[in-house]
């Protein structure tokens, strides 16, 4: 199969518009949050129509951005598969700390947490000094790692540590893990 025949992944009759957006995904909501972090620090007047509809973009491209990957993350993907590493084991054993946010994501508390943290920049940094809008900024960029995090433990998971217990048998105490996608995995 080479990069031009008509049997590729890519060009499938079974190969959606959201399964091809649905790869970049985590792609377009780290550009989306560039974009209003840079917004952000160069802010324009919400009275300017021009403006208001560059943001209304942003958020509209973040949010199908999120719903393609959403819907392409419940499906097995051959171009995933494909382009899988052959050393996963070693790929995965670099994505430890990814996979510690993910699993710290589970507990509500830490969730809600670091969600607060980041609305709560918005209202109080934002609207403040240069100095406080960089704050802002550092504090809105963690999105960026966090949805890389959820991309490569959902590439990765079967060689998660914690989802796996290392060895391939089941943790059982107590970390029950992100909750699967949907309801083949139970």
């Amino acid at each position: 199969m080479g990069p031009g025949s008509d049997d590729a992944p890519w060009r499938g009759h079974g190969v959606s518009a959201v399964t091809r957006w649905g790869h970049f995904g985590p792609t377009w909501i780290a550009t989306s949050v560039a974009a209003i972090i840079a917004f952000g620090l160069d802010p324009v007047p919400m009275t300017n129509a021009s403006a208001l509809a560059v943001l209304v973009a942003i958020l509209a491209f973040a949010l199908i951005g999120w719903a393609a990957m959403r819907q392409h993350d419940r499906q097995l993907c051959e171009i995933c598969v494909l382009s899988m590493p052959l050393n996963l084991a070693e790929v995965a054993a670099r994505h430890r700390l990814r996979f510690a946010i993910v699993h710290a994501m589970v507990a509500k508390s830490i969730a809600f947490s670091y969600l607060a943290v980041v609305v709560g920049s918005d209202l109080v940094l934002l609207p403040g000094p240069t100095i406080a809008r960089i704050a802002w900024a550092a504090i809105q960029s963690t999105m960026v790692y966090v949805v890389l995090a959820y991309s490569s433990h959902r590439r990765f998971q079967p060689w998660c540590p914690r989802c796996m217990g290392g060895d391939g048998e089941r943790d059982h105490s107590g970390d029950r893990g992100p909750a699967p996608l949907d309801n083949r995995s139970r």
